[in-house]
């Protein structure tokens, strides 16, 4: 009986099952690299197993910072520490063949390097991390702080983007965004070149990440489209000889505060010169209909290539707020239009979506007609 209940039991499979390397067989070991895998491994260009950082903690960071200051003081002190050695090894061969005053200025030699050696090692910090970071072994930081825990490759790229103390970690400035954006047009790739030329102690990590932020804020800000800009997307985009595959990253970078998105969008929908603004004809929403029965009322981008001269919302438009069946074409009661009055006072002109949820069957386009209706009427 318990045999038969154990049979029964679900059969859970553990998450690393479905975690990196995505590729292993089922004693779980990822396949061997091939020639060109192992030589771009060999020159760390490709870390495919490499796990994701969870956040640095604040003890982290301090035994990181520790670990650096030691290794730059080492390079500080390595021809100081390698000529104490020297001296006193002649010290301790130190004979007849050897006069007294050799002897002396050896021991003199000892104390100044000594003095020397103490002095770097109490510099602040200030001083200390203007060193080369270049020679520094995050492998032996990574062993000996973190007990490999965090690997060479996740301390050197925490200390060099984030934590070192040199670099400016002040809210960005206009200027400094102005400045970002329009080095980036010329050197995106070359993010060192960048970081350089806006000249405020940022990292190149740092540029990435607020040009992707700046990016990001363009896509939430609702602005519209001057003719200025428009004139400019539409001589950009027909100056590419390919119309089939428009490079739209590149528009936007011509186009300098709009993403590709934007612009593809723009273009796409509202400028193309083969898009048919207007009425729609009877044939036209035959071939609407017709696509619908063959892809389903979703994938408007591929239904639109069977309708000649209409964009994807446009054929969303006209099916949803038209052509639906469930359309409500009756009437308006004084009750919706009560409805429409009150909540347009409430959610402000523009909600008709959020309004014509109030409705039975009412579609946005119905509402802010019936709402023209009561401004015409004034």
């Amino acid at each position: 009986m318990a045999n038969k209940e154990e049979d029964q039991r679900p059969y859970t499979v553990t998450t690393t099952l479905y975690s990196k390397p995505y590729f292993k067989d089922h004693f779980g070991m990822p396949p061997p690299m091939n020639s060109e895998t192992a030589e771009l491994s060999k020159h760390h260009q490709l870390k495919t197993q490499i796990k994701e950082d969870h956040l640095w903690s604040p003890d982290e960071l301090r035994r990181l910072h520790r670990g650096v200051r030691e290794q730059l003081l080492r390079q500080m002190n390595l021809h100081l520490e390698s000529r104490k050695i020297l001296v006193e090894e002649k010290i301790k061969n130190y004979d007849a063949t050897n006069t007294e005053a050799e002897l002396d200025q050896w021991r003199q030699e000892i104390t100044s390097l000594e003095r020397k050696i103490l002095y770097n090692l109490r510099k602040p910090d200030e001083e200390v991390f203007l060193g080369n970071y270049s020679k520094i072994s995050w492998q032996e930081i990574s062993v000996q702080y973190f007990n490999g825990l965090r690997s060479a490759v996740a301390c050197q790229m925490k200390w060099c983007n984030e934590a070192r103390p040199e670099i400016n970690k002040s809210p960005w400035t206009l200027e400094e965004d102005e400045k970002l954006r329009e080095i980036s047009t010329l050197a995106l790739s070359n993010w060192s070149f960048v970081a350089h030329e806006v000249g405020t102690n940022r990292s190149e990590f740092q540029c990435f990440c607020r040009l992707k932020e700046l990016e990001q804020k363009i896509c939430y800000e609702k602005n519209t489209w001057s003719a200025e800009e428009d004139e400019k997307l539409v001589s950009i985009v027909y100056g590419f000889n390919n119309m089939e595959s428009i490079p739209w990253e590149k528009v936007a970078k011509l186009m300098g505060n709009r993403t590709s998105s934007h612009c593809r969008k723009r273009f796409q929908h509202s400028l193309q010169s083969s898009l048919h603004m207007g009425r729609w004809t009877y044939a036209e929403d035959m071939f609407l209909l017709d696509a619908i029965n063959r892809y389903g009322p979703f994938e408007w981008e591929r239904i639109s290539t069977c309708v000649p001269g209409r964009s994807a919302p446009q054929c969303r438009s006209r099916f949803n707020n038209v052509l639906t069946v469930k359309r409500n074409i009756q009437q308006y009661t004084v009750e919706e239009d009560e409805i429409i009055l009150f909540c347009t006072k409430l959610f402000g002109r523009g909600k008709w979506s959020e309004i014509c949820q109030l409705l039975s069957n009412r579609y946005p386009t119905d509402v802010r007609s019936r709402f023209r209706t009561f401004l015409n009427r004034k």
